[in-house]
């Protein structure tokens, strides 16, 4: 097992035979990166939770690079030596776009479900019970998140608007269920028997939320630098789409967020001087 003490000369060894695989059997390399994303610490039966959150870093990290080079044909055609360059097949492609999808969406990467591809938002209360404590933990690794929709802005890049139509739609309609959710359990009583619940779940809506928004972010901030003429309809069209239910479901809602926060350190802070004058006096 190589660690950062390891000597360069197998270090290089390893990356050396992980571009080998890449570059021999791409499908199969892309489809391991894809199980080692989905690794949570309840499966890792010997592997500590930070351990557990560094093997999905480097797996995502990894699967990025392998994504840049093996996505898309960039003119070149062949590759060291002048031997063919291997891509990635459009099988592993529709399975590297649905699962990273789930993976923002649901934290579950699960390559031999076979509705894996039916990527659909959580749309009500009682789907949360069913949500595993290690899908729960890929949901919250910040890090794996932003690599995600870092990755899914890459694959945006690469293949909309002619392919990948349903990513757009998935994270707006994402942000608007995990909204519409909150304001379900806001208005639930707060029975002291069930607060422990209520309050996980609108910690999970949360996270899903900010997940969501966070990749669509990403997309949008990719897809504004291209100029071709056909782009410009497509991220027109998505404006006159989704604009609205962005800043209905998004924007707003976050903005209220901060400022019920803002309300809440004034309070704080004017707590804390009524003190110190009572203290003083």
């Amino acid at each position: 097992c190589l660690t950062s003490s390891s000597p360069p000369s197998m270090i290089q060894q390893a990356q050396d035979a992980l571009l080998k695989w890449e570059a021999d059997h791409t499908d199969d390399y892309v489809v391991v990166l894809l199980q080692l994303m989905g690794v949570s610490s309840d499966e890792a039966n010997s592997t500590a939770s930070n351990e557990t959150a560094t093997l999905r870093l480097v797996a995502i990290l990894s699967l990025k690079a392998a994504i840049v080079r093996k996505w898309k044909d960039r003119g070149r055609g062949k590759g060291v030596g002048g031997t063919p360059t291997s891509l990635l097949s459009e099988d592993a492609k529709i399975l590297v776009r649905q699962l990273i999808l789930s993976l923002v969406l649901t934290g579950r990467v699960a390559l031999h479900d076979s509705n894996c591809g039916a990527i659909t938002p959580f749309s009500s209360i009682d789907q949360f019970r069913y949500i595993t404590p290690g899908q729960f933990e890929i949901l919250r690794d910040h890090t794996l998140q932003m690599n995600a929709a870092a990755l899914l802005a890459k694959i945006a890049r690469m293949d909309l608007p002619l392919k990948f139509h349903e990513l757009i739609p998935t994270l707006v309609e994402s942000v608007k269920g995990a909204q519409f959710l909150m304001s379900q359990l806001n208005q639930q009583h707060l029975d002291p028997s069930i607060q422990h619940e209520i309050t996980q779940q609108r910690d999970l809506c949360l996270t899903i939320q900010q997940n969501a928004m966070t990749s669509l972010e990403c997309v949008l901030a990719e897809m504004s630098t291209q100029r071709l003429l056909v782009d410009k309809k497509y991220r027109n069209a998505v404006a006159m789409q989704h604009l609205g239910e962005i800043v209905k479901s998004g924007f707003i809602p976050s903005m209220a967020e901060i400022d019920s926060m803002q309300n809440e350190l004034e309070r704080i802070d004017s707590m804390d001087n009524i003190e110190v004058e009572s203290i003083i006096f």
